[in-house]
């Protein structure tokens, strides 16, 4: 299947935008964690790791949209797997970095040992807040983009945005708490983060083992699928059809029966129209094969 200019200039896009967000999270996640260091603030450092989380999912986006473009299976599968590996092994390090940390978090609130329960900085606070700040316009700018490339990397990356934003509010929270009760209210929302972060990390590792095998598209698309074919004219009914998805790429067969009074000159044309038909409509349709009986 060959991609059409509209299609290569949304994957120009998409993979733009993907990339600023990887520098983005990686300036951000770095700044936050060295403001965590010098401010005391085991929560920020803790949130910083979060925001790194970040940057493997905009490059596991990133991976897709540059594999999209591969002529057959096997070659994309065998890029993929490359790639996507040293996703996994990254993302499992932030898994146990999320364990090390909810770990010390945990000894400092039952003060089974003092590790870095000195009191964080109050001047943290504003800093906090001037990154979330920066992600609030970030994540404004990619449910725009979301919207208008209706791409789901993007709409990936904003709904991980929001929860960013999120954590460190908590980040807040537990910065004032230590100063409004005691340093533990920190360590508490340390935890919190870190349990986040081992969530997010497992479900990078559960999503890149799932994008390395081809599945059975989802029904909704299966459906969308029949119900474009059924439209054309010529076509009576459709005896089998067969729809896998890898990654977010669909591949497509599908058997359609025509009437066999028709010349080859029809049969054929009425396969083309199937084809040019899903291929216009179905986003990310990687390879389409009408058979007619």
């Amino acid at each position: 299947m060959v991609l059409n200019m509209e299609k290569i200039e949304l994957l120009k896009i998409v993979k733009n935008i993907v990339t600023k967000n990887i520098i983005f999270n990686i300036f951000l996640a770095v700044i936050k964690i060295i403001i965590g260091i010098f401010s005391n603030s085991f929560s920020l450092i803790t949130n910083g790791f979060y925001t790194f989380s970040n940057v493997f999912l905009s490059i596991s986006a990133l991976n897709n949209t540059i594999l999209i473009k591969q002529d057959t299976l096997e070659s994309e599968m065998e890029k993929r797997k490359t790639g996507h590996m040293l996703i996994i092994t990254f993302s499992f390090i932030l898994f146990m970095i999320s364990l090390f940390t909810t770990l010390i978090s945990f000894f400092n609130i039952t003060k089974t040992v003092g590790y870095y329960n000195d009191t964080p900085q109050l001047w943290a606070v504003p800093v906090i807040a001037v990154t979330i700040i920066i992600k609030l316009f970030m994540c404004m700018t990619q449910k725009e983009k979301a919207d208008e490339t209706k791409s789901i990397p993007i709409l990936s990356i904003y709904s991980d945005y929001k929860l960013d934003i999120i954590l460190s509010v908590f980040t807040i929270i537990g910065i004032i708490g230590c100063y409004i009760l005691d340093y533990y209210v920190e360590s508490i929302v340390s935890i919190g983060i870190s349990i986040m972060l081992a969530v997010t990390s497992v479900r990078i590792i559960k999503t890149m083992f799932a994008q390395m095998v081809d599945t059975e598209a989802q029904p909704e698309i299966t459906e969308q699928i029949n119900g474009l074919v059924t439209t054309v004219d010529g076509v009576l009914s459709i005896s089998k059809s067969q729809i896998r998805q890898y990654s977010e790429k669909i591949y497509c067969d599908v058997e359609i029966n025509v009437s066999n009074e028709l010349s080859m000159k029809k049969c054929k044309y009425i396969s083309e129209k199937v084809r040019t038909l899903l291929e216009n409509n179905i986003p990310n349709l990687k390879s389409c094969n009408v058979h007619l009986n």
